[in-house]
């Protein structure tokens, strides 16, 4: 086995894996770790001014909605182009992300 599968991560996806999909052979972990590895990476922020496609009717017409930020990677930037838009918003979060986010959270609301 190679060095980068005996990991910590590696047997926690291969052990959701074989809990969720057991129809997946086992050799095939190997694989599917590497493309959820390698699309799970940091990207670059997009510009604002690249989101002038959302239509914010969208978000605006029927009623509640709720949108997932943080597994998008976008956290740091929708609630701008909510609010530039003129959605109104709520953000929620769990306690360990609210203590370790709170500052730039707050900043971002003051600013807003």
């Amino acid at each position: 086995m190679l060095k980068k599968y005996n990991t910590w991560d590696f047997a926690l996806f291969s052990a959701h894996l074989h809990y969720y999909m057991p129809s997946i052979a086992w050799h095939d972990h190997y694989q599917l770790y590497d493309q959820w590895k390698s699309y799970h990476i940091a990207r670059p922020f997009r510009p604002v001014a690249q989101w002038s496609a959302l239509d914010p009717n969208v978000l605006k017409d029927g009623g509640p909605k709720i949108i997932c930020l943080y597994h998008l990677g976008f956290h740091a930037q929708l609630p701008w182009v909510l609010a530039d838009q003129g959605i109104q918003f709520d953000i929620l979060m769990d306690k360990k992300v609210y203590l370790a986010q709170n500052g730039e959270m707050q900043e971002m609301q003051t600013e807003m």
